[in-house]
């Protein structure tokens, strides 16, 4: 009768070591998983920042062009101006 009671002791005690386990098991699931969440969050916030940031860049460089352009139309004018004013 005693084995038969300790053998059921040591089931009882290793029963809650099992689900001490299981619980341990699942925190840490848990919490590798808040991790994975934040991680995703933070490469999605970074990845639209980027591509923000790509939309002004494309912007400036069209803006640039256009100034560019307004350049080269002024220089024309300015020399059509002088040539008519007999400045050459």
């Amino acid at each position: 009768m005693h084995s038969l009671n300790r053998a059921l002791e040591d089931a009882d005690r290793l029963r809650a070591q099992l689900a001490r386990a299981e619980s341990d098991r699942r925190d840490q699931v848990d919490k590798v998983q808040r991790v994975h969440d934040r991680i995703v969050a933070e490469l999605k916030r970074v990845e639209k920042q980027k591509s923000e940031l790509m939309v002004g860049f494309k912007k400036q460089a069209a803006l640039i062009d256009l100034h560019l352009e307004a350049v080269k139309l002024l220089s024309l004018t300015e020399d059509e101006f002088a040539k008519v004013l007999d400045w050459y």
